[in-house]
């Protein structure tokens, strides 16, 4: 008696799960649509320098070496959608600071294609290491950005600019997987939290999100 008052609760649920599989299956359709077109975000790779609002996928070279800055974070974001929209990884290389300890600020700072530079002869040619080397990734690029603080004007400016890569781009399509590029949005935390509560496996969401 007690399991036929249960069973119209759990047809419910049932029903609820899956018009919600449904649903993702739709929305995995759609993504996979979007990545085949190649469709990004209208604000994908845009970023602010001072009161100015940058476009970052249409600037020139110039127009970047002569940018300013009002904090290392804003160079910084401005690099980092730099390299999403022209297919590279990127990495924080250098920087320098002055001033009494406790107060310094950061004089200069340098960001740089993840290929910079190459691995230390050191690891290589060990011989009581446990495990195989893993490949070799960098390639002695040197495209970089490089900023410099300005007392007169407290601000930071491009001192160095390098465009020019030594190897060849990731397609726009896989940009999404480099490990400085995995980042969640509020809304794609929402949907996971939203597709979790509904049962759905972690496996599966992230092969939607990703």
């Amino acid at each position: 008696m007690h399991l036929q008052k249960l069973m119209p609760n759990i047809i419910v649920v049932k029903i609820v799960r899956m018009e919600m599989v449904m649903l993702y299956r739709l929305q995995i359709k759609v993504q996979m649509m979007k990545i085949a077109h190649n469709d990004d975000d209208e604000d994908a790779f845009q970023a602010t320098a001072g009161d100015k609002f940058l476009m970052v996928d249409s600037m020139t070279v110039e127009e970047i070496r002569a940018l300013e800055f009002v904090n290392v974070a804003e160079a910084y974001e401005f690099y980092y959608q730099y390299g999403k929209c022209k297919g590279f990884a990127i990495r924080k290389r250098d920087v320098r600071r002055r001033g009494p300890k406790g107060s310094e600020i950061i004089v200069m700072n340098e960001f740089v294609c993840n290929k910079h530079g190459s691995r230390n002869k050191m690891h290589l040619i060990r011989v009581d290491r446990k495990r195989e080397h893993r490949r070799l990734t960098r390639t002695e690029c040197g495209a970089r950005l490089r900023v410099l603080y300005k007392k007169n004007k407290d601000k930071y400016v491009v001192s160095l600019f390098e465009e020019t890569h030594n190897h060849e781009s990731t397609p726009p399509k896989y940009v999404h997987l480099h490990p400085v590029y995995r980042n969640l949005s509020e809304s794609d935390r929402a949907q996971v939290d939203g597709l979790q509560s509904h049962g759905i496996r972690t496996c599966h969401i992230m092969g939607y999100m990703v």
